[in-house]
């Protein structure tokens, strides 16, 4: 960009070597005359700046920054979702007064971050309040940003990266690039009651991390009471335990602080949670199943029949359980809409049923052998077949597929109705594999046997990580974090196993090298930046700029030089080592005529 100068000077040269040369002299004149004025007002380089990119904005062509390290960025909003927030009816009444009608407002909408790709965020603020933070290793803050990101989608920018399928909802599948080398987040309806019901309010800032890693962290919760833990159950804002052989439940809401519960006495084996309501079942005792609103006072109640029941499960409406024996009924499974009245149906088969989900849309069961059943109702059931006749005893569903895990025979099998099985995988360990869960991102399997997990992305890779050794029996996914139960007696205790994103400090060559080369007129080969050995945490490019005004503000910090050096444009950093020393004798200083 000229400055004033060099426009001034431009103007007076062409004036003057027109009169003196005519039109040839007048291009010379100009010519000479910015160069002269350029001397005297040289041109003003602007770099990026603090205040650059701090308030989110929602514009068309707003400028991508480009991200190294660890650095915060506020977004540029680009999509909302019918271009308006989503409005919800609450309502409420007290005793003998009126009912009150109130509005609840959610927002789904996209935020452009940076250039990508990277590797993942770390923390996010909505509204200057911490809301999601992936490097704590803080207990209650673990629980809390796990859950939070159930409420947002993060599209790394790169290449292969797929379109995100609410803004095709929005507005039409072939309307919606996949915006590769961009990455945003999708917030898929947020809350903002606590930002004035208006987006305007909920500004989003995000610590993007371009290099680091995101691997798992297993913390070892505080030890429950002495009992044999059987099964677990997530609410949404507590877990509540039962224990296998005893009267014990336990509630936490943080899962360090536990608060007792009495249950009549059974064999606990299974518990649910849906419609307001915890639902225990137990393969032993007179009163089979039990149900409580907190977890910690319950109701006992009588099952169709003395049939041992293993598992339960719920479809938004009715409760549905399953047996693994058929001594005392032929009807090996039990439907209640409120867990206190059952009624007894009988399974495709007399097996040894062990494991009963739903889907959101099917019932499907497993058993010890290879027959499967499922079932909209859980009523009236269809019949389906496993790889091979294994102990199959965990189940879990992703949002397409079935995923089942073996006791005795370290595999995985996969099915998208629960009615075709295919095989898997090979899980790291032979046997004991007792249950495995779903967060949104990854499948984990626990064993009961040893201290190896295992997790996947797909069901037929697995990976295995190292626990404590322990008996662990049951995995729940508390957001994108997994609850870890161990039946172990007297050592009871459980696991928060969680992802938990490092950065990598950037070498201050590789930031040196990209801006140069985004400048299209250099190669790699055109500069020597080895001498740039520096560590940089965090580094952002926030505005449009020549390339010396992205590498301006580096050189502050690390001071170094740009030298020609021999073909190659050298950065030297400075404060280096001396190479040479020259004496005033070489130097020839003497006075004047001497």
């Amino acid at each position: 960009m000229s400055s004033t100068g060099q426009v001034v000077g431009g103007v007076v040269g062409a004036v003057v070597g027109f009169y003196v040369g005519g039109p040839s002299g007048a291009v010379y004149g100009a010519q000479v005359g910015m160069g002269v004025g350029g001397l005297i007002d040289p041109p003003k380089v602007m770099g990026p700046r603090l205040d650059d990119l701090t308030a989110q904005t929602s514009t068309y062509g707003a400028f991508i920054p480009r991200i190294y390290g660890t650095a915060p960025v506020v977004g540029n909003v680009f999509w909302i979702q019918g271009n308006k927030l989503i409005e919800r009816e609450a309502e409420s009444s007290g005793k003998g007064g009126p009912e009150v009608t109130n509005f609840e407002y959610f927002a789904t909408f996209a935020v452009g971050l940076c250039e990508g790709p990277i590797d993942g965020v770390r923390r996010i603020w909505i509204g200057g309040q911490l809301w999601y933070d992936a490097g704590s290793n803080d207990m209650a803050t673990i629980i809390a940003s796990n859950e939070s990101a159930a409420l947002f989608t993060l599209y790394n920018g790169s290449d292969t990266q797929l379109a995100d399928p609410l803004i095709q909802a929005d507005r039409g599948v072939a309307n919606v690039p996949a915006y590769r080398g961009l990455a945003y987040i999708v917030f898929n309806e947020l809350p903002v009651k606590d930002y004035g019901n208006s987006l305007a309010g909920a500004q989003v800032k995000v610590e993007v991390v371009s290099s680091g890693t995101n691997p798992f962290s297993v913390t070892i919760l505080p030890t429950l009471d002495n009992a044999t833990w059987s099964s677990a159950a997530w609410d949404g804002s507590r877990m509540v335990l039962v224990e296998d052989g005893g009267t014990k439940s336990q509630v936490s809401y943080d899962l360090e602080h536990w608060q007792s519960g009495v249950i009549s006495s059974g064999n606990w084996n299974d518990i649910t949670y849906g419609g307001g309501l915890f639902c225990a079942v137990s393969v032993t005792g007179l009163t089979q199943s039990a149900i409580s609103f907190d977890g910690i006072t319950w109701m006992p109640h009588a099952m169709p029949s003395l049939n041992p029941w293993r598992s339960v499960a719920h479809n938004g409406t009715s409760f549905c359980a399953v047996a693994s024996d058929t001594s005392y009924s032929p009807n090996n499974v039990a439907v209640s809409v409120d867990g206190i009245t059952w009624r007894g149906y009988p399974l495709p088969s007399a097996a040894v049923w062990q494991k009963i989900i739903w889907n959101g849309s099917t019932f499907c069961a497993l058993c010890n052998g290879s027959p499967t059943a499922v079932s909209v109702d859980g009523i009236n059931w269809t019949t389906g077949a496993m790889p091979s006749g294994q102990d199959w005893i965990g189940l879990c569903w992703n949002g397409s597929t079935f995923c089942a895990v073996s006791r005795n025979g370290g595999s995985s099998a996969l099915s998208a109705d629960g009615i075709t099985w295919t095989v898997g995988g090979s899980l790291p360990y032979a046997s004991d594999w007792t249950s495995v869960a779903w967060n949104g991102v990854e499948f984990f399997a626990c064993n009961r046997n040893t201290a190896i997990a295992a997790y996947s992305a797909d069901g037929i890779t697995w990976t295995s990580m190292v626990m404590s050794a322990s008996v662990w029996q049951a995995v729940v996914p508390v957001g994108e974090a997994f609850f870890v139960l161990s039946r172990s007696n007297p050592a009871s205790k459980g696991a928060l196993v969680a992802r938990v994103m490092t950065v990598n400090q950037i070498t201050l060559s590789t930031i040196v090298q990209s801006e140069c080369l985004k400048s299209d007129l250099l190669t790699a080969s055109d500069i020597d930046v080895t001498d740039l050995t520096d560590q940089v945490r965090g580094y952002r490019v926030s505005s449009l700029a020549p390339l010396r005004g992205g590498v301006d503000p580096l050189r502050k910090a690390w001071p170094f030089d740009v030298i020609q050096h021999g073909y190659k444009i050298k950065f030297k950093r400075r404060g280096g080592a001396s190479v040479a020393t020259i004496t005033s004798a070489e130097l020839d200083a003497r006075a004047a005529g001497t």
